[in-house]
């Protein structure tokens, strides 16, 4: 069975507030869904294969030089 975030669950996991996941959800980088019941609610496995990508992408930048 898939397990859940809610918004308020995954803006406290990534230790962010409310308005910046907002933003990444209207920047289309992690798609949420909407309940009948007008709540958001995320599928941890989307959540930890985006976290990944980031992790990944974060960890060529440093291995090429391009970040400090």
């Amino acid at each position: 069975m898939e397990s859940y975030y809610t918004k308020e669950q995954l803006a406290k996991y990534l230790k962010m507030n409310g308005a910046a996941l907002d933003r990444i959800v209207e920047k289309g980088q992690l798609a949420g869904i909407m309940t009948p019941k007008k709540i958001m609610i995320f599928k941890k496995s989307e959540v930890d294969a985006w976290l990944a990508a980031k992790k990944k992408k974060i960890n060529s930048m440093m291995e090429n030089e391009e970040i400090l």
